[in-house]
């Protein structure tokens, strides 16, 4: 008997304990359903309440700027490739970097064989020179002797036959003069190209620029056409960068050019852009041209094979400015829908300036601080009843982007 009140009162303790945990978990499950309810009630008045109110935007004064963008390398604006004129023994080459004036020296050769031809030939000048005096002399003499002859000819004291002679006489002398005339200039010439190949041994500079490169010392023999040094201009540098056919219908010579590298520590050279290829080249199978720039290099900041970055500045206003996807566009328009002190929406038309795909330059139609609704992300703009102002007698035909409203309504406005 006992053991059965025992089993009874075991059975009855456990009953209820499962009661208990049943309860409990009903109450959790309550809980639970609850504050789940709670939470989409929650998101859902969220929502309403982000509809209600839509993203805004204030205007704001700044600067756009949109440009293109494409690295350069630097190269000097002259360039020259000493070469040989003859083969030679090299006495003297100027120092690689060393800034030299026009007409001073760059590479000297060996001029003693020079001046002994120069020598040579400024003595066969003087030869000829000696020998063009003894023709002309000649020739007065023959002159002479002629007149006499024929004076003596007219008295009949000698015969025609010994006139004649003198006559011949004249003429080989006037042959004669003229030869050493042109004895005269042919050694004249010969003298200025002896001089010329003296004045060639000394190679100097076209213009004011730096040795860039050497390829001969002191001592070397340099054969005719060799390559000697590489002299250019630094004060000026060209820019080469290609772009692609997407930007090429933005940029046009004469463009404001911002040449950008570390070197320069934010302090950009500027330039124009002076030359857009007028065929594409394909590199690899995409269409690209190149452009060019030069920039003032005077205080030597940048060296030709230097990297930089070239910047074509296509437009930069400044302004009111706001985000580019609050505009709207209808043909050429630009408009923009301004939320008012009280709430309400005003579609407004404005007139806009630069635009980088981002932020937009207003220039006439906004003001600092007015706030412009963006559209959703769709890109559609919310309904929101509109408030104008009062119509006008129209004075040409308009299309303005009003978004739905509930009802149909009538409006004048003859198209």
């Amino acid at each position: 008997m006992n053991a059965q009140s025992r089993g009874a009162r075991t059975r009855t303790t456990r009953g209820k304990r499962r009661t208990r945990l049943l309860v409990l978990a009903a109450v959790a499950l309550l809980l639970g359903t609850g504050w789940l309810l709670y939470q989409r009630q929650r998101s859902e008045t969220d929502a309403q309440a982000a509809e209600a109110e839509p993203e805004t935007a204030e205007a704001a004064e700044g600067m756009v700027t949109v440009s293109v963008e494409s690295p350069a390398v630097a190269e000097p604006i002259l360039i020259r490739t000493l070469r040989a004129p003859s083969g030679g023994t090299v006495t003297a080459v100027a120092d690689e970097g060393a800034f030299i004036r026009r007409g001073e020296p760059l590479v000297q050769f060996d001029i003693r064989a020079a001046e002994r031809d120069v020598s040579l030939a400024r003595i066969a000048l003087q030869e000829s020179e000696i020998n063009l005096d003894r023709a002309a002399d000649a020739r007065a003499r023959a002159q002479k002797a002629l007149q006499e002859s024929e004076a003596l000819l007219a008295s009949g004291a000698v015969s025609r036959e010994q006139a004649e002679s003198a006559r011949d006489q004249l003429a080989s002398a006037e042959y004669a003069l003229r030869s050493a005339g042109l004895s005269v200039e042919r050694t004249q010439v010969a003298l200025d190209a002896a001089i010329a190949d003296r004045d060639a041994a000394i190679m100097r500079a076209p213009f004011d620029g730096t040795v860039l490169s050497t390829a001969v010392t002191a001592g070397d023999f340099a054969g005719q056409n060799s390559t000697l040094m590489t002299f250019g201009d630094l004060s000026r540098l060209r820019f080469r960068a290609e772009i692609d056919e997407y930007d090429i219908g933005r940029v046009a010579v004469g463009m404001p050019v911002s040449i950008r590298s570390d070197s320069l520590e934010g302090n950009p050279l500027q330039a124009r852009l002076e030359s857009i290829s007028p065929e594409a080249e394909i590199i690899n199978n995409i269409s690209v041209f190149r452009i060019t720039a030069t920039a003032d290099n005077a205080d030597g900041r940048l060296k030709p094979g230097m990297s930089a970055d070239l910047v074509v500045l296509i437009a930069r206003d400044s302004g009111i400015v706001i985000p580019a996807r609050a505009i709207s566009s209808v043909r050429t328009r630009n408009y923009v829908d301004v939320v008012g002190a009280d709430g309400e929406v005003e579609t407004r038309r404005v007139e806009t300036g630069a635009n980088d795909g981002a932020t937009v330059v207003i220039l006439e139609g906004l003001a600092e601080g007015e706030l412009v609704r963006m559209p959703d992300r769709a890109g559609a703009l919310p309904s929101v009843p509109l408030t104008s102002a009062a119509p006008t007698a129209p004075t040409g035909s308009s299309i303005i982007p009003l978004p739905a409203t509930g009802g149909g309504g009538g409006g004048g406005g003859g198209r």
